[in-house]
């Protein structure tokens, strides 16, 4: 029998509950060396395992990890014989002792644990300072501890109207387009990073109502509306130079990044005390389900530049959950449930509770790689609370 949205706040609840998190816990803790540990993985089915360096250890991944136990714990699935919290801050301790550069402040985006070190990288970007902010943030709410709280906010001094996003370990701008870094070519703005610096200064504000914070987030969203994504989501664009030339004048087809940005914006205007943007987050959200959600078979998802990604569509219903939390109707109610059924027909291992990194149009596995520097527990995870969380009041 089909299910109602009723039932899949019921599955979604007991597989985080008994499958997701448990593999999180039980897999990626490092008790060896210390903090988190990627485990081996199959990017290509029919390829050989890829097994990490356990001693490389990035910051990226660290910090969505310890996002998802602060999740877990804050949330209610901790128990006696699984703390969630411990979990998050075993990452913390880590992540303060072994990424934060204590002569320039700021966070490396790689450590190696090894004698020669030989992978370490000092480098620091934008992306990964957003993730310090609001990762921190999520242990502090779930914690209670004030520390990681005023680590946050330290990093807020990062402006997201610097000239580059890039610097070396010093804070020297990386400005002109170089070689290819660990996020694409050194010296670019893409939309990525404000995504996360949308989150970011939103919940901080949220959290501490700090006039600094407040204006950081303004000039996140100037920045966004002004560069990457106008009222029109069909002129949004992901790729600029150091000043501010357009590099790819084509339209943004990331269709998670749209579902995305349409909910980022107005959770920013919640937070700033303002009216949400209802038609805007309407013109997003239709245009990626025109442009991009599957309406022509029964399998569903969202495209996202070809293939049915993981993160693409757990944003998707991330941004569902917020705009129902937000405007409580069901205007949107026939995609979330061909989402939701996709979510557990396709996108989610009905074993352990994890989805493949991405899916073909007919829903078979493209990409399995359930864990990597970026696959961490993160975008699914907070989408199904997002999603348990809207539909249960």
């Amino acid at each position: 029998a089909e299910r109602d949205i009723e039932g899949y706040v019921d599955l979604f609840d007991s597989s985080l509950r008994e499958k997701t998190f448990p593999f999180w816990l039980d897999n990626a803790v490092d008790t060896e060396n210390g903090g988190y540990i990627i485990l081996p993985s199959f990017p290509d089915l029919e390829g050989e395992k890829v097994v990490p360096d356990p001693l490389v250890k990035t910051i990226v991944y660290h910090m969505r990890m310890m996002y998802g136990f602060s999740l877990a714990h804050a949330s209610g699935y901790s128990t006696p014989e699984r703390d969630y919290l411990q979990a998050a801050k075993h990452g913390y301790d880590f992540i303060v002792e072994n990424f934060l550069d204590p002569e320039f402040g700021g966070y490396y985006w790689a450590v190696d644990l090894s004698e020669d070190g030989n992978s370490t990288d000092t480098r620091k970007f934008m992306h990964a300072q957003a993730f310090i902010i609001f990762s921190f943030l999520e242990y502090y709410r779930a914690s209670g501890a004030n520390d990681p709280c005023g680590r946050g906010r330290e990093a807020v001094s990062v402006s997201p109207a610097m000239p580059v996003w890039d610097f070396e370990e010093d804070w020297t701008p990386i400005g002109e387009p170089q070689a290819m870094g660990p996020l694409g070519t050194f010296g670019l703005k893409t939309s990525s990073p404000q995504l996360h610096l949308f989150e970011a200064f939103t919940e901080l504000l949220v959290e501490t109502g700090d006039d600094d914070v407040r204006g950081a987030l303004q000039e996140v969203i100037d920045t966004n509306l002004q560069y990457f994504h106008p009222e029109n989501p069909g002129e949004s664009t992901s790729s600029w130079t150091w000043n501010w030339t357009l590099v790819d004048e084509s339209p943004n087809e990331s269709y998670g990044t749209l579902a995305e940005i349409a909910y980022l914006f107005i959770r920013a205007q919640k937070a700033l005390g303002e009216e949400p943007d209802l038609d805007m987050y309407d013109a997003y959200l239709s245009y990626a389900i025109e442009s991009g959600y599957d309406q022509e078979s029964e399998v569903g998802g969202l495209f996202d530049r070809g293939d049915k990604t993981w993160w693409a569509n757990a944003e998707f219903l991330s941004s569902l959950a917020e705009y129902f939390e937000t405007a409580g109707d069901d205007l949107y109610e026939d995609v979330l449930l061909s989402h939701l059924r996709f979510i557990e027909c396709y996108a989610m291992d009905a074993e352990d509770g994890i989805w493949a990194w991405s899916l073909n149009g007919d829903g078979s596995v493209k990409q399995l790689d359930k864990v990597n520097m970026w696959k961490a527990a993160y975008h699914d995870v907070r989408a199904l609370l997002k999603f348990i969380a809207a539909y249960s009041k």
